[in-house]
């Protein structure tokens, strides 16, 4: 829902960047107080440089014009930040990583499925005839791309992983000149200068 809200009252290029650059800050701060990872000061700057990266390629987009998006990305980053913390915890607890990811996607889908169908009522079918195929393909990234992050967090910081996820913010961004055409703006340059700095510092780190 706060995901949604973001997207309804300010464009994917503001909000998008908002809710994933500021999250993995968070993370870093709760696996730190909560979880007893101690990062060093190497892992503290790549975090910051992808935080900062991703962020300067939203900023283009008028933070100040944009009050209501910006309060739903940011709220939306702090629940990112939340199940991350949650689930790397719970994923290292159960020791068995796919099981976990198996019953955390089952346990979350049907009450998620419910909640939409109390909400959207005699839309649902219409929508899900028309859309299922490209709708399993979401579906099976959005599993996967989340069980190899989990993966990662049981033998790596936390903090480190929900950083490089970040990156993605960078793909989307040059895809989108390649097949949008989107502008390569100053900020737009600078963000992705900066993102790759911080995978350098956390690789080399």
């Amino acid at each position: 829902m706060a995901l949604a809200g973001a997207l309804k009252h300010g464009e994917l290029g503001l909000a998008y960047p908002l809710m994933r650059g500021t999250a993995p800050l968070l993370v870093a701060l709760g696996s730190y107080f909560l979880l007893d990872e101690a990062i060093a000061a190497w892992g503290w700057l790549g975090i910051v440089l992808i935080s900062s990266g991703v962020l300067m390629l939203g900023v283009s987009a008028g933070l100040l014009h944009h009050r209501k998006a910006v309060l739903f990305a940011l709220s939306n980053a702090v629940l990112i930040a939340l199940y991350t913390v949650v689930d790397a915890q719970g994923a290292r607890e159960s020791g068995q990583v796919a099981q976990y990811i198996a019953l955390l996607f089952a346990l979350d889908g049907w009450p998620f499925a419910l909640l939409v169908f109390l909400r959207r009522k005699g839309q649902v079918w219409t929508y899900v005839r028309a859309r299922w195929p490209l709708a399993t393909v979401g579906a099976a990234a959005s599993v996967g791309s989340y069980a190899i992050a989990l993966w990662a967090m049981t033998v790596a910081p936390v903090a480190l992983v929900a950083s490089l996820r970040e990156t993605s913010v960078l793909f989307s961004v040059a895809l989108g000149a390649w097949l949008l055409k989107e502008p390569w703006t100053r900020w737009r340059i600078l963000g992705a200068v900066s993102i790759v700095a911080g995978v350098i510092v956390l690789r080399l780190g």
